[in-house]
């Protein structure tokens, strides 16, 4: 399980993307929230997973470009299967890499938000260098995540995940060039899996370049 939603690949692929759609369906609207999208904005996520709230993303502004990223080529294919017809407006991109080296030019894009990807930064002042690259000047970057006291608590985190309080993930982004304009927690509603309840909270940073 950790493997998958590290990287979610092979015959599980589509089951573990739906699965973090709906478990993560609050915290992805809540950074969403967070961006304050405007009218012509260059958006950029880093891991949409499946994509199906991208639709739901664009619609809230106008001549919105969006640019989903991620590192699984099967998350990449459903994404851009789930939204043929932005796709086919070339409204919406979806491209597969890396986040410690994106095709991106410098200064690209308005907005960047990732939600669920920090845990599997294996070198994290690489990855927040380079979404400062392709960030514009005052360009706003959204993080979302679970908070560390929630995160020790799951069995599948103990392999490989890097966790972090909302003064933790704060400290990293300073650290490593970012200006946080605005940190919160929130609880959601618990969610039901396989008859175990899991309970679940927002942490959502919200940050630009110093």
């Amino acid at each position: 399980m950790a493997a998958q939603l590290r990287k979610p690949h092979g015959e599980w692929a589509e089951q573990i993307a739906d699965f973090m759609a709906v478990g993560n369906a609050v915290l992805i609207n809540r950074a969403i929230d967070a961006m304050n999208l405007s009218d012509n904005d260059n958006v950029l996520e880093i891991g949409m997973g499946k994509g199906k709230h991208v639709a739901d993303m664009i619609a809230k502004a106008k001549n919105l470009q969006y640019t989903g990223y991620d590192y699984s080529e099967e998350m990449v294919e459903l994404a851009t299967a789930t939204n043929d017809e932005l796709v086919t407006r070339n409204v919406a991109t979806f491209v597969h890499g890396d986040a410690l080296s994106m095709p991106f030019a410098e200064d690209t894009f308005d907005k960047i938000v990732t939600v669920n990807t920090v845990y599997f930064w294996d070198d994290a002042q690489a990855v927040a260098t380079e979404i400062l690259r392709v960030l514009k000047p005052n360009g706003k970057f959204i993080l979302g995540l679970r908070p560390e006291r929630l995160m020790k608590t799951y069995p599948m985190t103990k392999f490989g995940f890097a966790m972090y309080s909302k003064e933790g993930a704060c400290d990293m982004l300073k650290q490593y060039g970012f200006d946080i304009n605005d940190a919160y927690e929130e609880d959601e509603p618990p969610i039901d899996v396989d008859g175990e309840k899991f309970v679940l909270s927002s942490l959502i940073v919200t940050a630009c370049a110093l």
